[in-house]
């Protein structure tokens, strides 16, 4: 089944042939349409003039996130996307020899393929079973057991039309509200860290901290922020800095 996730048949191309690409795309894959997401590979190698996991991984920071906020900017969040990007190129770099596809091609079975995707950065319990899902529909990557760990939903592995790419959207959308609901549901009220993944469509009570404050004590301000890596940077600024403790909870006052 070819790849039909973007408007670009050149982009589409190169997620057939560049393993990288594929995996840029799916990190690429969260709060940006999907077509934008998986053409985001293409564009960054018309700017970077290749798409070399080794040269990346040691190219200044600053430099690939300036690429990557070029207009239009490549993602919604630029900045935390291009350090996503450069961390997963130094993994493959560091654990997989620069070859982006030895992370699947020298998988034992399907339990090892899951656990060595689930060792990229940017690759969460629901990128995995997409990849494994895509691997396996799309490039026929089918060791033993691998069906366990691919999504049972329809994904962007079943895409092969503007029709099927919506339900595709559609079903991304239903599992990430799930997944927030199961992150909320399962963090300990006691606990004194954020489950940042949940926050990320959580709205109402969730309690942070011993001192169980709810999130609708944060500031509104923060509320704002869709993208976790920039919430969860924030945050660590505030803490760290001393300003506005009473507010989450982390006085050293005895009165918690």
């Amino acid at each position: 089944m070819p790849i039909v996730w973007t408007d670009v048949p050149e982009a589409n191309r190169l997620l057939e042939t560049d393993p990288l690409a594929l995996l840029i795309g799916l990190v690429l894959d969260q709060q940006v349409k999907m077509e934008k997401a998986f053409a985001g590979p293409y564009e960054l190698k018309q700017r970077l003039g290749h798409l070399d996991a080794r040269k990346i991984a040691v190219m200044d920071p600053d430099k690939l996130i300036a690429i990557f906020r070029e207009r239009p900017a490549l993602h919604r969040f630029p900045g935390s996307m291009a350090q996503r990007v450069q961390a997963l190129c130094r993994a493959v770099v560091d654990e997989y020899g620069g070859d982006a596809a030895a992370v699947w091609t020298g998988a034992r079975d399907g339990d090892d393929l899951a656990v060595r995707i689930k060792k990229l950065p940017g690759f969460g319990d629901m990128k995995v079973k997409i990849l494994v899902a895509v691997l396996a529909k799309k490039f026929g990557v089918k060791p033993n057991g691998w069906e366990k760990h691919a999504a049972s939903w329809h994904t962007v592995a079943d895409v092969d039309s503007e029709e099927t790419m919506a339900e595709a959207r559609r079903q991304a959308r239903d599992e990430s509200k799930g997944q927030s609901r199961q992150e909320l549901a399962s963090h300990s009220e006691g606990s004194t860290e954020m489950p940042w993944a949940a926050l990320r469509g959580a709205r109402g009570t969730l309690r942070v901290h011993p001192a169980r404050r709810p999130i609708s004590a944060l500031p509104a301000a923060l509320l704002a922020y869709r993208s976790i890596d920039m919430l969860a940077a924030l945050l660590t600024g505030v803490l760290s800095s001393g300003a506005d403790r009473a507010t989450f909870g982390r006085t050293s006052g005895a009165g918690h």
